[in-house]
């Protein structure tokens, strides 16, 4: 991907085990495909929510995001189970900071959080903005706990 960039910064002290940890992404999309993927360091835990942040010169409406693993699985993918809704990093907005709370919530009980539903992984993760537009950018943080709380 010719004219994509990314630059990734993780907002933690490496010795504080029960710190919240943030992984900063600071993207530009590709000039003609509008896509851009940007791979961390290997992340032990569990993953907590993600802040989606348009950039100056904002992508396209309704762009999407996924987080895989080193196995190219979406680690969001299976959150849902039988009776839940699976967070969703797709259809982000063009002008407003948005927030998404990576647990699945049961439809059937006046939706709830369904313990025990958050990603937990160990490996590198690999983000991927498609359909931004050309030359666009944005802000992905992705906030995770070195604890296993699933």
């Amino acid at each position: 991907m010719a004219g994509s960039a990314s630059t990734i910064t993780y907002d933690y002290e490496s010795n504080t085990p029960d710190q919240i940890k943030r992984i900063k992404i600071a993207w530009t999309s590709d000039a003609a495909a509008g896509t851009v993927t940007a791979t961390t360091k290997r992340i032990s835990g569990t993953l907590l929510y993600v802040v989606t942040d348009p950039g100056t010169a904002a992508p396209t409406d309704n762009y999407d995001i996924t987080i895989k693993d080193e196995f190219a699985i979406d680690v969001l993918a299976d959150l849902g189970g039988t009776n839940g809704t699976a967070p969703t990093l797709a259809n982000r907005d063009t002008t407003n900071t948005e927030k998404v709370r990576l647990v699945a919530e049961d439809n059937t009980v006046n939706t709830i959080q369904i313990p025990g539903s958050r990603p937990i992984v160990n490996s590198p993760l690999t983000v991927a903005v498609a359909a931004a537009g050309n030359s666009k950018e944005g802000t992905i943080y992705i906030y995770w706990t070195p604890n296993v709380r699933g």
